[in-house]
This record gives C-alpha cells, structure tokens and sequence, in this order.
C-alpha cells in the first residue's frame, strides 16, 4: 500500500508516466510512477499498524502515534498506581518483557 504525501491517498499500485526531458538533445524519456490521484512523485509505502491494525503507518515503523500514545498513558497511570517515576516503570515493564520473552 502507498501514501501519497501530497494529497494523502493510500492506493495499492502507483501509476506511471512518461517524462521526455528536453534539456538533454536526444530527448530521452523517462518512465516515472506517480500516485493515480493527483499525480505527485511523492508518495511512499506504508502498512498497517501492528498495534491497532487500523492506521497506516510508514513501511519501517511498527506502530503508530495514536498507539504509541496509549502506551504513554497506561505507563504514566502504573508508575502513579506505584509511586514511582516514569523512566523506572518504564524500566520495570522492560524488564518484565525480558523476562517472560
């Protein structure tokens, strides 16, 4: 799936088009993809978030913002529950992943 960064589409396939460039005196052309809607160059792959698979996200990230966001949240309320600062909860929920992986 692609995201176009101009007009915001998500398309499976880029379109193509074709671009002769005149500055070069044999008049080479190109081949270039661009997305089907507004035919930008710029546009790149995403994916579904692993978190909420609901929210596309870009290709070499796991996750999104909005899921990132409530994992925020959810170890800021556990280190209020114990009484402790965010970056040692932060260390004790790494610390227990470690463990039970």
């Amino acid at each position: 799936m692609y995201r176009c960064n101009r007009c915001q589409a998500l398309f499976e396939t880029p379109g193509k088009t074709t671009v002769i460039h005149y500055e070069v005196d044999t008049r080479q052309k190109e081949t270039v993809h661009i997305c089907p809607g507004c035919r930008s160059e710029d546009f790149e792959e995403v994916t579904l978030c692993k978190g909420c698979n609901t929210n596309y996200i870009k290709s070499h990230q796991d996750y999104c913002s909005d899921c990132y966001l409530d994992v925020t949240k959810a170890i800021n309320e556990l280190a209020q529950q114990k009484g402790l600062p965010f970056a040692d909860t932060l260390d004790l929920v790494e610390a227990y992943f470690e463990r039970v992986s």
